[in-house]
């Protein structure tokens, strides 16, 4: 009887505590085997080297996509 009256409890005890499942995202960091592509040279000209300087951002934006696409839930 004590062994009823003790699981009796253990399970309300257990049961009040969790009312409802809180999921929560967890974001877990991974490796991404990409290169870092070259910044471009100081040296050129001002237009030049604008072009060159956004043609590398955009390069790295595009990578850091492709590392951060999130995947779709089975």
């Amino acid at each position: 009887m004590k062994l009823y009256f003790l699981a009796l409890c253990v399970s309300v005890i257990f049961n009040a505590c969790a009312k409802k499942v809180v999921y929560h995202e967890i974001k877990v960091p991974v490796k991404c085997d990409i290169e870092m592509p070259t910044r471009p040279s100081e040296h050129l000209e001002a237009l030049e080297y604008l072009k060159a300087l956004l043609i590398y951002t955009e390069t790295l934006e595009n990578d850091l996509k492709f590392c951060t696409k999130t995947k779709p839930n089975p």
